[in-house]
């Protein structure tokens, strides 16, 4: 029983040599692939994003609206959907202390609530294409290599588990991080625990990385 245990776990060891690969550089790739994702967040706060809605910095203090009908299910970017989609985050942000929430008045008996950027939100705050509100925060750390896969030619992809640094404590209530599931990979993500994402690389005679294609760290693309 003692051999077969020890036949198991040298078996464990050759299997996983085998999937990082034998004459590959691990320590080479997880220092760029760290460094690729520093150089898109130099600040260490903007790795991962998540979308308020379509709201420019001129459009606040926002007050809410509703539209009435149909949702059509077979159109991704139904305003009817994606407006309840709105009034929900607004909602839930202010719950979280981003946004203060006033009621300004009803509209067929539902409320009408005004939203602006509390202290705390203004820190998070950032809008992409001038007419996008999100809120920013993290920094993506690289653990550890799990796989170096050959495409062939001059091609790998490799993967690796990281977990996110820089986590403010507003994104670790169940009723943020629910709004974005899977993209930011859920509970395990907001709240440090290591993640799996992958890079593909183009390499050189030399067997170095020489230029990125693509890098996918969780959901986060860089």
């Amino acid at each position: 029983m003692k051999k077969v245990k020890l036949l198991h776990q040298a078996l464990i060891v050759l299997i996983s040599f085998w999937l990082i690969g034998c004459n590959d550089n691990i320590d080479q790739y997880k220092e760029r692939i760290q460094y690729d994702n520093d150089r898109n967040n130099p600040t260490g706060n903007r790795s991962l994003c998540l979308a308020v809605g379509r709201l420019a910095k001129t459009d606040y203090p926002y007050t809410i609206k509703y539209i009435e009908g149909e949702i059509n299910e077979d159109d991704t970017w139904d305003p009817i959907a994606w407006n309840n989609i709105l009034n929900q985050r607004l909602a839930n942000f202010a719950k979280a202390g981003l946004f203060s929430e006033q009621q300004v008045g009803e509209d067929n008996g539902k409320p009408l609530y005004r939203y602006q950027f509390t202290p705390e939100g203004e820190k998070y705050a950032h809008w992409w294409g001038g007419s996008v509100t999100y809120f920013c925060f993290g920094r993506v750390v690289v653990d550890k290599i799990t796989r170096v896969s050959d495409l062939g030619g001059s091609t790998k992809i490799i993967s690796f588990y990281f977990h996110y640094e820089n986590l403010p404590d507003w994104v670790k209530h169940d009723y943020i991080y629910d709004m974005y599931y899977p993209n930011i990979s859920g509970e395990d993500a907001v709240t440090g625990q290591q993640i799996i994402g992958s890079h593909q690389y183009s390499f050189d005679y030399n067997g170095n990385i020489d230029k990125q294609i693509t890098g996918v760290s969780g959901r986060y693309t860089l």
